[in-house]
């Protein structure tokens, strides 16, 4: 109740986020420490391998704090929660339309934090892909790519993102400015 007050005050405080994603997922003592003694932006959904019910506690919980909060840290810590490219295809997408048409400059930062690999050390820890064969080889980046391929082709032939369902005004073009750097 506590973490959830001090996120609710401060939604894009990633130390209060930890705190919340450790109580709602019970860890024991050792592990809270550990937790507690994260980087900035990492989080007991980045740095712990989850199983799914785990998934689903935390899945539940952000859905509500985004309602609560539409332009918050939990658009996209959930995105770390979403367990392969299917389940993770609709949010990304949704995301990256909205941090290119938007010039957001960390949507490369945001998308890079989703490619984690186990921890040769701790199996059940994962951690920041830090090798350019995990980069390239991950499901994450084919799916990126492939979704920056699209949105680069329909903003050169329509300004839209999407030829199937454009919307209703053209897209800036600093969104395909964005979506090229990002293809890249």
């Amino acid at each position: 109740e506590q973490w959830l007050a001090l996120v609710t005050a401060q939604p894009d405080n990633y130390r209060f986020h930890s705190g919340l994603q450790t109580a709602y997922l019970e860890l024991d003592a050792a592990t809270s420490k550990d937790m507690f003694a994260l980087k900035r932006l990492q989080l007991p959904s980045t740095s712990l391998s989850l199983d799914a019910a785990q998934r689903t506690t935390l899945k539940e919980l952000y859905a509500t704090l985004i309602a609560q909060h539409k332009r918050s840290a939990a658009n996209k810590i959930v995105l770390g929660l979403q367990q392969g490219t299917e389940e993770l295809r609709g949010p990304l997408d949704a995301f990256l339309k909205t941090n290119l048409r938007n010039a957001i400059p960390s949507v490369f930062q945001e998308v890079a934090a989703l490619i984690c690999v186990p921890d040769e050390s701790n199996p059940a820890r994962v951690r920041f892909a830090q090798d350019v064969a995990d980069f390239k080889n991950h499901e994450v980046t084919t799916l990126v790519q492939g979704l920056v391929d699209g949105y680069v082709a329909n903003l050169r032939t329509s300004q839209q993102f999407d030829t199937a369902n454009p919307a209703a005004n053209p897209e800036p073009p600093t969104a395909l400015l964005w979506a090229l750097y990002l293809q890249t």
